[in-house]
């Protein structure tokens, strides 16, 4: 188990217990013989981070951190998406992160203001919504746009402004997140990010909810993330949703692994483990050191 890298989330930590909370996973890790890190969240704030660097807790991170903007690297215009990035990279250096996941693609040339810090998700989303690429008229809920020529071309400039991200901060492993399908957000299908030609986070929460509204197979697809060789990170967590959610009201998950769901995660734990993938994420928000038992479960399971 020592060739696996499991994070936790650093939102676990919002509490007066996080010292406590802080050991008793530390004691599982340990006990189970796994590393395990801790991802700091796209809203986290400087005393959580504080904390965790204090505590000599080995990070990883979920860009943006401590910034205005969300990184579109599909708009015209990213100077202020370098900023960010030259930001959070000075940042990186002094908290020993090497590894980040962000989002980095929206169908319009606006700047997306950061998650948290003051604003819900709906609101830093809401000045991106068009009614066109929607599958519900006034639904925020994406349909499936990426064969428009819009699309198309804010893919080429996504893979050549990726490209320059690596080129410039080659210290840092770097990976584009699968987004929730939603305001236009253009990260979704293993086709059209595996073209990116750049390492991949699959988040379970967004991945399924994009196969559901989009009518495919979620292990299916999965594996052809997989077989494309991109993807270095995993954010896992269990959702309720399943097939008679209305796709209408279809939402993300961030549940512990072991709310009941029918994802089928082990299978999809065990798929991910078998094509070389060794970075998983619990991207849950209440999470307990049960949830490092089931993973470290179905990782061994897979060999």
């Amino acid at each position: 188990m020592q060739d696996f890298l499991i994070d936790i989330s650093s939102i676990n930590f919002h509490t007066p217990e996080k010292e406590q909370l802080l050991e008793a996973f530390q004691r599982k890790a340990d006990a189970l013989g796994i590393n395990m890190g801790v991802q700091l969240h796209n809203d986290e704030n400087e005393e959580t981070i504080e904390f965790l660097h204090r505590h000599n807790v080995p990070l990883s991170g979920h860009s943006p951190l401590l910034e205005k903007y969300n990184w579109n690297f599909a708009a015209e215009d990213i100077s202020p998406v370098w900023e960010g990035v030259e930001n959070n990279v000075k940042l990186f250096e002094q908290l020993g992160i090497t590894r980040s996941c962000f989002h980095g693609f929206y169908m319009s040339d606006r700047m997306v203001e950061a998650f948290g810090h003051g604003k819900s998700y709906g609101e830093c989303m809401a000045p991106l919504f068009r009614d066109e690429l929607t599958l519900f008229p006034g639904n925020c809920r994406n349909r499936d746009f990426t064969q428009c020529d819009e699309y198309l071309m804010r893919r080429e400039r996504v893979k050549k402004n990726l490209h320059e991200l690596k080129r410039r901060f080659p210290q840092i492993l770097w990976a584009i997140e699968t987004d929730f399908p939603a305001f236009g957000a253009g990260s979704m299908l293993p086709e059209d990010m595996n073209y990116l030609d750049f390492p991949l986070c699959i988040d379970t929460g967004h991945f399924w909810c994009i196969c559901h509204l989009f009518d495919l197979d979620f292990h299916a697809e999965t594996e052809k993330f997989l077989k494309g060789g991109n993807v270095e990170m995993i954010h896992l967590h269990a959702s309720v949703c399943n097939a008679d959610t209305p796709k209408e009201s279809f939402h993300d998950g961030h549940k512990i692994l072991s709310t009941p769901n029918t994802m089928d995660l082990p299978r999809f734990v065990k798929t991910c483990a078998r094509y070389g993938v060794r970075h998983f994420v619990l991207e849950i928000f209440d999470s307990t050191p049960e949830d490092l038992e089931l993973i470290t479960q179905w990782l061994k399971e897979a060999n």
